[in-house]
């Protein structure tokens, strides 16, 4: 399973490289001959991709987005025609539309006016194709036509899902609507209807303008459009036969029968009859009800099912493949794909970079500075350093257990578990009442802001920073104690009182938000300092990776201003960060040199001064954009609206819903 996954992924990303190709290359060439030329190598590399692939459910869906959906794509692409001439011109945009199963929906469609299915009906779904699949261990006393009730609906509902798995991310990431992909094709009234409007809709579309439409045209030259939309209904078929027949060989490495050609050329022509029978009938004032037609139709597609459909996949045991594959997939899932899906290094990391680039664009979509700060901390800051460090199995994400509610806790949380059991030397618990007197100080300054117009503007200084570390604490605790409490971890400490520091080395490396500095420690300034040393020096090196760690958490941190303001950066932030990495590193040297001529600055000095220089340092570079920003009176107004909210409503919703 390991080595069909790694060939999974590097189907995949050859298919991005050389949509790539396509977008800034294929592009440029003029609609016609000459674009149709330059796609020729990509069109032929969609073919042959997926032969690298023998498992049913990885070749099966790459078959179907590559073989039949990409390669249609390009081919309309080339006269700018279909989704891909549609498209923005972002780059993300048109890999995703040129890949996955989506069409993006526009304001004039008419698909505009489908009623969305309720939720709940996805869930069925998902249930009823697990009971279908916990069946299948029963087959051997099943009745053969019971279990091609199962296929057919085994067939739907796991092509439905896996479209449905598909689109969703780029949805989610994109804000894209999307064009529906299946309607409850249960519910079909006809095989027009069906066909037509109801069973994959994303072949429908890509078909209609890439076969029916060009043979319609040509055939009105010749026959009147009666028999033209017959020709090109039939033409429509045959295509989608022959490209069943390619899956087919995709699936069972067998020779082609032709039989589901000719279910699909059957199809046809008994869909172009009844289009034709309708309108005779629609003339005379004749119609069949629904209640009879539709069970005539779906009838009539598990009888030709039964006989053209399924027999080449069942001889050549591409059900039995696919049902043994189920087990196998949950064995992995459950023991396996943690610690070895794809091996460490530089091609873990470039299959984790959508994810990185998903972390960095999710929290664009929050507009409450409060959500959007802590968001965009939990994903961006720390999120993505995980992920960084999981790529070369190192850090905390390389420690967890193979269970994946841990790993999506640590991954997305600020957490990190202990690695070893406190001893007596760092077993230094703070006193119970220290929380709940940072609670009641947090709650009288949210009080204070009513009176600010009265405060003096250094005094309202101390209260922000008072506030952004209280509130900051506060968080990180309560999330970390429900963590302790629900998965039983022992968490690392996320701040160590930081107004007691003696020292700038002392607040950063070891008092102030702990959970960065070790994130940093591992991805910068371990790094940093290994590569340096060789060309400058041990004590350069150390200098050097202070410098550059500090740089980076100013960068960080400047990101994280854009998301909470949606200004440019003015880069007062990374100055702040850059000033105090000089500082520290320059305070690191002082110290080396006066405890070796036996000088210690007391605590009881170095203390006030440390802290007095923060704040005189915050004041002229930390703070003034949020306050240009007025990020203050935001935050200030969105705790009074979360106070008025849990005063007044929530326990009215509680109540209202226990009566």
């Amino acid at each position: 399973m390991e080595g069909e996954i790694e060939m999974f992924i590097k189907v995949w990303l050859t298919t991005i490289s050389s949509l790539c190709y396509c977008y800034y290359i294929a592009s440029r060439i003029p609609k016609g001959f000459l674009r149709l030329l330059s796609l020729l190598p990509i069109l032929y590399l969609f073919i042959i991709l997926p032969l690298n692939l023998s498992s049913f459910h990885l070749g099966g869906p790459t078959t179907f987005f590559l073989v039949w959906l990409g390669t249609f794509k390009l081919l309309l692409f080339s006269f700018n025609q279909g989704p891909l001439a549609q498209s923005s011109q972002d780059i993300i945009h048109f890999i995703c539309i040129a890949s996955l199963p989506i069409n993006l929906k526009h304001p004039k469609s008419q698909t505009n006016t489908t009623l969305k299915p309720p939720k709940w009906l996805l869930l069925l779904k998902v249930l009823i194709l697990a009971m279908i699949i916990r069946a299948y261990d029963y087959r051997e006393n099943l009745h053969p036509y019971f279990i091609l009730v199962l296929y057919c609906c085994h067939m739907y509902l796991g092509i439905e899902l896996v479209l449905a798995l598909s689109a969703a991310p780029v949805r989610t990431a994109f804000g894209f609507e999307i064009e529906p992909q299946f309607n409850e094709p249960y519910l079909c009234t006809s095989l027009q209807d069906f066909w037509g409007r109801r069973w994959n809709l994303m072949v429908t579309r890509i078909l209609r303008p890439a076969v029916y439409h060009p043979v319609y045209r040509m055939s009105t030259r010749f026959v009147g459009p009666t028999c033209a939309i017959s020709g090109a209904v039939l033409a429509t078929f045959l295509v989608s036969g022959l490209m069943h027949e390619l899956i087919y060989y995709y699936l069972a490495r067998a020779p082609p029968t032709w039989e589901v050609t000719c279910f699909f050329v059957l199809h046809g022509a008994c869909t172009a009859a009844e289009v034709a029978a309708k309108r005779v009938m629609l003339r005379r004032g004749w119609r069949l009800h629904r209640a009879v037609s539709g069970p005539l139709a779906v009838a009539f597609l598990a009888v030709t099912g039964t006989w053209l459909f399924f027999p080449q996949l069942e001889r050549n045991g591409v059900d039995r493949k696919a049902i043994a594959e189920y087990a196998i997939l949950v064995d992995f899932v459950k023991s396996k794909l943690p610690l070895h899906l794809i091996p460490k290094g530089f091609l873990r990391l470039l299959s984790l970079l959508p994810i990185l680039y998903l972390f960095i664009i999710l929290p664009l979509k929050l507009s409450s500075p409060t959500l959007v700060g802590y968001t965009a901390f939990f994903l961006v800051q720390l999120g993505t350093f995980k992920i960084l460090l999981f790529s070369f199995n190192q850090g905390p994400l390389a420690l967890t257990s193979p269970n994946i509610i841990h790993f999506i806790s640590i991954a997305s949380l600020p957490i990190i578990p202990k690695q070893h059991p406190p001893t007596k030397q760092n077993n230094n618990t703070k006193p119970k009442w220290l929380l709940p007197l940072k609670v009641l100080i947090f709650a009288m300054i949210a009080r204070v802001y009513d009176y600010k117009q009265n405060l003096h503007p250094h005094f309202m200084l101390v209260l922000y920073c008072f506030h952004v570390y209280l509130s900051l604490e506060l968080v990180l605790v309560l999330i970390g104690a429900t963590v302790r409490k629900v998965f039983g971890f022992e968490i690392e400490p996320q701040f160590n009182e930081p107004y007691l520091c003696t020292s700038l080395q002392d607040f950063w490396g070891r008092r102030w938000n702990l959970m960065v500095t070790r994130l940093l420690r591992l991805t910068v300034y371990d790094t940093v300092r290994h590569m340096s040393t060789g060309f400058v020096g041990l004590a350069c090196a150390t200098s050097a990776a202070m410098l550059a760690t500090f740089l980076v958490s100013g960068l960080l941190h400047e990101l994280m201003y854009y998301y909470v303001t949606r200004v440019p950066p003015t880069w007062e932030v990374t100055c702040f960060f850059v000033l105090h990495g000089a500082c520290t590193a320059a305070e690191v040297v002082v110290k080396k040199v006066a405890l070796r001529r036996g000088w210690r600055l007391h605590r009881a000095v170095s203390g006030p001064l440390v802290v007095a220089f923060l704040a005189v340092t915050a004041r002229w570079l930390f703070f003034p954009q949020l306050l240009r920003n007025e990020m203050d009176k935001k935050s200030t107004e969105e705790y009074a609206m979360l106070v008025d909210f849990v005063k007044s409503k929530l326990p009215l919703n509680v109540f209202n819903s226990l009566g």
